[in-house]
């Protein structure tokens, strides 16, 4: 699978790794399968996007995903999603996605973009 998490319910997080081509399915599934468990609700994400590629996908793809996410109860307002890019590329598809998700929703959870995962754990750890 292009997408891969695991869940760590001491830390109150699901961890997500991109290993491969990621297509707007990819991200529908994912959606459904992790983030409609009413057991993950409020929990943080730490989104490691290093390894995939998203060249397949659009804007309009990017903005269907911040659509459906915005209609997800299991996101909370005072949860986090730290999300780990690498190149260019990821870096404004990440840029368009947090643009896009604050405009479909007012009640979203934080969102914060990092180079490193040592930055984006360290961040996580500081909510308070």
């Amino acid at each position: 699978m292009a997408i891969n998490c695991t869940l760590d319910h001491n830390a109150r997080r699901v961890n997500t790794a991109c290993t491969e081509q990621v297509t707007l399915q990819d991200f529908f599934r994912y959606q459904t399968d992790v983030w409609s468990n009413p057991a993950i609700t409020g929990y943080d994400e730490l989104f490691d996007a290093r390894f995939g590629d998203f060249s397949s996908m659009s804007y309009g793809d990017f903005l269907e995903v911040a659509k459906r996410a915005a209609h997800l109860p299991t996101l909370t307002a005072d949860a986090r999603l730290a999300v780990v890019v690498t190149g260019d590329l990821q870096d404004y598809l990440s840029k368009f996605y947090l643009s896009a998700k604050q405009t479909v929703s007012n009640n979203s959870r934080q969102i914060n973009i990092f180079k490193t995962l040592q930055e984006a754990e360290t961040w996580l750890s500081e909510k308070g």
